[in-house]
């Protein structure tokens, strides 16, 4: 390859012959550490390897693609010399630099000058308010408090992992539960949930750098269990530090019934672990945001006791999938709260102003390209103008877990302007500056159907997201981003109506916090 026609090594994947590398990728992170059906990862009881399953999965999703670049290329114990070109910014990952060697990989690596991965995203992660310095003391200050609380009230808790959009429904909750979250104030009451964190301590401990032991054969599934092997290997002191942290918390305070956002974190597992280690307890979860029903189904049976159901579209998804797990309607009401009540905004083609999405992750699956997902954007940008809507009324909205403003300012300079291009601003004031919301499959079509405004879902992660609601003909979803002329020029939208009301059980914050008091 020279160095006048450098390309990201996915472009030259033959994803043709791994039809179901999804799958095969996470059911081997699963599966890696058992030898003749016995789990080598066992701590007091408790599966380390399940419990890194799903974070080691995602963590080598750019390894596991240079692993099939290799294969689909013939690369591995080639004669070939493979130039591997970096940008000054870019850090290459020490994974694929043990990988070239171990497979006998002749290789160069070459510094370019070039920006050639325009893709290096820096992570962000809002901050917590008990992780400002002032607030840390308070902290410190109160722990004894809380120990003594929980000291003279040995009742069984309810651990419940509390999101942004429950905030309002967990602060409301009794001393009964604990939360991750810091409800300021209400630290010191007797009266409110108390307060827990699990993270602070885990992280503190420095990643133990492993190499790659040596490869036997050179086939797929042997491959990626050696570089599993090498995660496992860097986090099993922090996630043993963790597992302590959330054993003593258990035993401590008497946690008898955990609620969680999703069943394939870290945090979840390692409750399950303990509940299944001492054969009591019982797991909950209150998903976060939507489901695919198509993927994590066995995951959600085997660890999961019951389920809270949004609205009566995934409640009847639970059942119809024969789950055998006990759903609950309980609902979801931050979206109704946040309601807008009256008629569906309309929208004009040349006078309405547009909101699009930008891509939620550019590293989630081993089958999404990344090109792919900066060439829709900037598609649906062009197709908007070819249908008579200016650059001056099309808004960007930056997904909070890509949060590079500069980066999507670079690919999007000459045609938006840096003050359209949103970061700080909320969902629900983006939305109320439009009248069109388009978007990848996302939550925020929740918040924009509570709004009354139309959501345009571009589904291009349809290979990966196969059965969601976004498959239902209540949604307005499309597959091509040519269609969205068509769709535009005949205004071929969502049924907002039916949405809200298959989606949403009507059910106040009021109803669903005395719903979760009553567990």
């Amino acid at each position: 390859m020279q160095s006048d026609n450098i390309e990201l090594f996915e472009n030259f994947i033959d994803f043709k012959r791994f039809p179901n590398v999804e799958e095969d990728s996470y059911k081997i992170a699963k599966n890696w550490y058992k030898k003749n059906g016995i789990d080598y990862t066992l701590y007091n009881g408790m599966s380390i390897g399940n419990i890194l399953a799903f974070d080691i999965y995602k963590m080598n999703v750019e390894n596991i693609k240079f692993i099939l670049f290799l294969i689909s290329n013939n690369l591995i114990n080639s004669s070939n010399i493979l130039n591997i070109y970096i940008s000054k910014s870019y850090v290459l990952d020490s994974t694929i630099l043990n990988l070239v060697e171990v497979l006998n990989i002749r290789h160069k690596i070459i510094q370019s000058q070039k920006e050639i991965n325009q893709f290096n995203f820096v992570t962000y992660q809002k901050s917590s308010a008990f992780e400002e310095g002032k607030i840390k003391n308070i902290i410190k200050k109160t722990l004894k408090n809380i120990n003594n609380i929980l000291k003279y009230n040995r009742k069984e808790k309810v651990f419940i992992e509390t999101y942004h959009s429950t905030y309002e429904v967990v602060s409301n909750l009794s001393n009964k539960f604990i939360s991750n979250r810091f409800f300021g104030k209400n630290l010191l009451s007797l009266y409110k949930p108390l307060y827990v964190s699990y993270e602070d301590t885990y992280e503190t401990i420095l990643t133990d750098k492993t190499k790659l032991k040596n490869i036997v054969n050179y086939d797929f599934n042997s491959i990626i269990e050696v570089i599993y092997e090498k995660s496992y290997d860097e986090n099993k002191l922090k996630t043993i530090a963790l597992i302590d942290k959330v054993v003593n918390s258990i035993e401590k305070n008497l946690i008898t019934k955990a609620i969680f956002v999703r069943e394939v974190s870290k945090l979840a597992t390692i409750f399950f672990e303990y509940y299944k280690s001492k054969r009591f307890g019982k797991i909950y979860i209150w998903e976060h945001g939507f489901r695919d029903f198509s993927r994590y189904d066995n995951e959600l049976c085997e660890k999961v006791d019951e389920v809270f159901a949004w609205g009566e579209y995934d409640y009847s998804k639970y059942l119809a999938n024969d789950l055998k797990l006990k759903v609950h309607k309980v609902g979801y009401p931050q979206f109704l709260e946040n309601s807008i009540k009256g008629s569906k905004r309309l929208f004009n083609l040349g006078k309405s102003k547009v909101l699009v999405l930008s891509p939620t992750g550019f590293s989630s699956f081993v089958t999404v390209s990344q090109n792919k997902q900066v060439k829709i954007l900037l598609d649906i940008v062009g197709i908007l103008n070819q249908c008579g809507v200016k650059n001056d009324d099309i808004l960007i909205k930056i997904h909070p877990g890509n949060m590079n403003q500069l980066f999507f300012q670079e690919i999007l300079s000459g045609k938006i302007s840096h003050q359209n291009i949103l970061k700080d601003v909320s969902i629900y004031k983006a939305i109320d500056m439009v009248d069109l919301v388009i978007g990848e499959a996302s939550t925020v079509i929740y918040e924009s159907s509570f709004s009354n405004v139309n959501y345009l879902c571009i589904n291009w992660q349809s290979q990966v997201a196969k059965d969601t609601i976004f498959n239902e003909n209540f949604v307005k979803t499309i597959y091509n981003v040519e269609d969205l002329k068509d769709v535009l020029k005949y205004q071929k939208f969502q049924d907002i109506e039916t949405f809200k009301k298959k989606t949403i059980y009507n059910h106040s914050n009021i109803e669903v916090t005395n719903f979760l008091k009553n567990l």
